[in-house]
Formats: structure tokens, sequence, C-alpha cells
């Protein structure tokens, strides 16, 4: 009875565990050791464009491949090691249809006992003697993995969508915000004649928040061609204190807005020191550095900007000692549209986009960006770059 009874029990977990796979709206393929496929699940079938039992025993390699640059090895599996999850973020693969899927892999490695692996969970083997059960023997036990397939054509196509959508309506705006910019600036600076006094603070708030909005506008733009592959990079050698040097010029003026003395310490061995980076790109990520430095600083203060090397790369740190930076927001400092609070906003108007934009465009040139700061006393922001010498060795 005993025996019946556990194989009644056996057989129905099995079914629960097929069933709750069969419906699942993601894909799951189990994979052995080798990259060939053991078993996959419908939804795997249908969003791979396979008939009901025609991806047992293919080869992984062969199902989930882009035919133009190979993107995914059956390699990365095995260099997974025991208990450890591997995402692959974005996959591109071709149809047999022709038409174009992308996925995103979740891999995890296990153990199995069972010879031919399915998803059914282990049979036992029974002691019919002593009507109890024992595990295979460890002896057996092989490598296999799991992987569960997303499907992001959707998310991508809305994301698509979107984007159409905001570059088109910020692109729009641009034009007539031109020449609300132009014609106040002309206003505030007197070129128009004298302004009234009672109208100045207005006019003067009004260019303000035109300009801040033209920054913001600007910046989505940016973020957009960066997240869609449409901003373009020129990599050249540059030596880096020049970039500084300029860099420093572009915001002078600013600093002097805000009673803030801008200096550059480069000692002369790292004088000569160069990267192979995009220049617009790079004097755009330090000049939101230096500007955020000398706004978040007290009047008649001082902002440093610095240049040292670190093995095989280069810190280029942007320090400044105005009100640090809490332990709360230090996790979301990167994100797009992050403020400290709503006070700060006002206090000191920005975008919240300009830090997130610096750390993409480090990182599409092979850089990083982070910082150092303490509440109160102020911050250290500073990005690091692979040095051109290292590029060519």
């Amino acid at each position: 009875m005993l025996v019946q009874r556990r194989t009644l029990e056996l057989e129905e977990s099995k079914w629960r565990l097929q069933s709750v796979l069969d419906h699942a709206a993601d894909g799951i393929l189990t994979v052995t050791a080798d990259g060939r496929i053991a078993s996959a699940n419908r939804a795997a079938e249908v969003l791979l464009s396979h008939q009901a039992g025609e991806l047992e025993t293919k080869a992984l390699d062969q199902i989930l491949v882009d035919r133009e640059d190979v993107p995914f090895r059956i390699q990365s599996l095995s260099e997974n090691t025991l208990g450890e999850a591997l995402t692959i973020n974005e996959l591109r693969h071709l149809r047999a249809d022709g038409s174009e899927l992308s996925v995103e892999l979740a891999i995890g490695q296990v153990r199995h006992h069972f010879q031919d692996m399915n998803f059914a969970p282990e049979m036992p083997v029974v002691d019919q003697a002593n009507e109890t059960y024992k595990a295979n023997s460890p002896v057996n036990l092989q490598s296999a993995y799991i992987i569960v397939l997303h499907d992001l054509t959707e998310r991508k196509r809305a994301d698509k969508v979107k984007s159409e959508f905001v570059s088109s309506v910020s692109h729009e705006l641009r034009t007539p915000l031109t020449a609300i910019r132009g014609t106040l600036g002309l206003i505030v600076g007197g070129a128009l004649g004298e302004v009234p006094q009672k109208m100045m603070p207005l006019l003067s708030m009004a260019n303000s928040n035109a300009e801040r909005l033209h920054t913001l506008i600007n910046d989505i733009l940016d973020f957009e061609k960066l997240e869609y592959g449409g901003m373009l990079f020129k990599f050249e050698t540059h030596v880096l204190l020049d970039l500084l040097i300029q860099t420093v010029e572009y915001n002078t003026a600013y600093a002097e807005k805000f009673s803030v003395h801008l200096v550059v310490q480069v000692e002369e061995q790292y004088a000569a020191l160069s990267a192979n980076v995009d220049k617009g790109r790079l004097i755009q990520v330090l000049s939101n550095l230096i500007s955020n430095a000398i706004k978040f600083s007290p009047r008649g203060s001082q902002v440093t900007v610095t240049m040292t090397r670190h093995d095989e790369t280069v810190r280029i740190t942007v320090q400044d000692h105005g009100i640090g930076i809490s332990e709360e927001f230090r996790s979301r400092i990167f994100r797009k549209f992050s403020q400290e609070d709503a006070s700060i906003n006002r206090k000191y108007a920005g975008t919240g986009l300009g830090l997130s934009l610096a750390k993409s465009m480090m990182e599409k040139m092979q850089g990083s960006i982070g910082f150092e700061s303490v509440l109160g006393q102020g911050s250290s922001f500073y990005i690091e770059l692979p040095l051109f010498d290292r590029l060519i060795d």
C-alpha cells in the first residue's frame, strides 16, 4: 500500500509540475552540460517557432544564435558556477520565418540524478522488501541548466514608439523655445533698451526657466540617442589636460556667477596623459560635473579639478566644498530624473538627468564614473578612462 500511495503521489506531483510549465508565459528549457536541449515547454516551442517535440536533442547554439554576429555561445553556460545565476539581457534570434526575436535569458545551473533529464521530478529507487525509498546514487549526479526565455519583442516595440513620440515632441518644442530664449536673453541683457526695475526679476526668472527647459530637452534627446544607437561617438586620441583646461574655460563665466573659483591642479608627470575618447562627449561629461560642483558650492569657495594616474587608467576628479550627498540618496544618484528632495530641486535648479547621462556616456567610452562625499562638507566626483598606451598594447 505504501508503495502504491507514494507512486500515486509522485505521478500527481509530476502532472502538476508539467501543467505549470505548459501554462507558463515564458519559455523554459532544460539543457545538458554538453549543450543539448533535453526538454522544452510549449511557450519555448512557440517562441522559437518549432513544432511540439522538435527542440529536444537539438544543440542550443543551433537555436539561440544571431546569424550575423553570434553574440551567444554555449561556452558561457559551462563557465557558470554551481548555484550562481547568469542573465543575458538581450539576445537577438532570427526565426525560421525570417522574423527577428529579442529575448532575455536567465540561466541557472542545477544537479540531477536521472539519466534522461526532463521536467519530471526524480523517481526514487524502491526497496520492495522494506517498502522504503532511496534516491538514485550520488555517483550519477550530472550538471544541467534551466534556461528561462522572456520575449522582449513587444517591450522593445513599445519603447520604440515611446522614443519616437518623445523625440518628436522634443524637436517640436526646441524650435519655438530657441526663439523664446533668444528674445528673453536680449531683453535681460539690455540689448533692446533699459528694462524697468520692477520687470527685471520676472524677466530674469523667465529667462532662467527657459534655459532650464532647453537643457532638459537636450538631455532627453541625448538619452534617446544613447538608448537606441543614434548618438555617434568619434573616438580620437587626446591629451586630457588640454580638454580639462578647455572645459574649465567654458565654465568660468558660470563659476563667476556663483562667486566660485575654478582651479586645475595637475602634476607635471601627468600633463601628457592621453586617452581615446570622443572630445565633445567628454567635455560634456566634465562640464556636467564642474557645473554641479559650482552650483552646490557656497559663495567664495573653490572647485578643484585634478588628474592622476591609477595603474593603467587615468582619473579626473572634480572636488567641491558644498552640501554633500546624503546616504539615502547615494544609491539613486545616477538614475534618470533623480533629485535629493523637492527643496533642493527648487533651490538648485536641475533636470536630474545630467549624472545619468554622464554615466551612460562614460560607459560608451569604456570608462566609469563614481563619487565620494561627506554630508555638509562636500563631494568629489571622478571619471576613469583607460590610458591610450594601454589600449595600444
